[in-house]
């Protein structure tokens, strides 16, 4: 994987969870999309940098509470895609007892900027993802 790439993402998550949302979001292409976990109720695709920082800001001010973090534990360049094996780490308001799991996530990076970011419950899944993404490339092209 390019060393920009890398730090890019691994800046991101840091940013994240030092809760340094603004950081975050400028890594961010202007445009960009995040796919909320396919398995979410009502899941829903945020567009642009004002819609992921509301997402955002779901995520860890009103559902994370203190101590909640996003940790990647690996990275893996495929194609134009960055599979990011993740431990979060979500501790609900009020409560010391944490819920904990492994999530994947799919980054598009592109002209050093996130592009898009998709959430996935499996290794399985989120490879089958970027399969059939990069397929439809080919297609296309």
């Amino acid at each position: 994987m390019s060393q920009e790439n890398a730090e890019l993402i691994r800046f991101g998550y840091d940013a994240l969870n030092r809760r340094d949302y603004e950081a975050w979001i400028s890594t961010l292409h202007p445009d960009v999309e995040l796919h909320e976990l396919p398995t979410s109720p009502d899941a829903t695709v945020f567009q642009g940098r004002d819609q992921v920082r509301e997402w955002t800001r779901s995520v860890f001010e009103v559902g994370g509470g203190e101590g909640s973090r996003f940790d990647p534990e690996s990275f893996e360049e495929i194609g134009r895609f960055v599979l990011v094996r993740v431990r979060a780490v979500l501790f609900a308001r009020g409560s010391a007892v944490p819920v904990e799991g492994r999530l994947f996530h799919v980054i598009e990076v592109a002209d050093g900027e996130t592009r898009r970011i998709w959430g996935f419950l499996t290794e399985d899944d989120a490879r089958e993802h970027i399969r059939l993404s990069e397929q439809d490339a080919h297609a296309d092209s």
